[in-house]
């Protein structure tokens, strides 16, 4: 799986109706859009906060670094149960199972 080359960057913005989150990528590629839209006077569902983000953000260079510790370790690692986590995660990022 290929994913959007990093570093990815967001943007905020808040108009008089409706107000969100972007994610765009280093190639200028849209790669997720959070919209909240006011109903009845009040924003729906504004619960994806700048922590959340920042962990979206943050995705693509714990991937990359999974990758590095899982080449390092080897499959002969001290720590076979935290080598198995580690793959885990790394099929999960690139769309297998865990």
């Amino acid at each position: 799986m290929k994913h959007t080359p990093r570093p990815w960057t967001v943007e905020r913005w808040i108009k008089k109706d409706e107000t969100g989150w972007r994610i765009v990528g280093a190639d200028g590629k849209k790669l997720l859009e959070i919209m909240y839209v006011k109903w009845q006077g009040t924003l729906a569902n504004e619960d994806i906060g700048e922590d959340d983000m920042a962990l979206i953000l943050a995705a693509p260079d714990m991937l990359a670094a999974l990758k590095t510790a899982l080449e390092t370790w080897g499959d002969d690692a001290m720590y076979p149960l935290t080598t198995a986590k580690v793959k885990a995660a790394i099929a999960k990022a690139e769309g297998g199972h865990e």
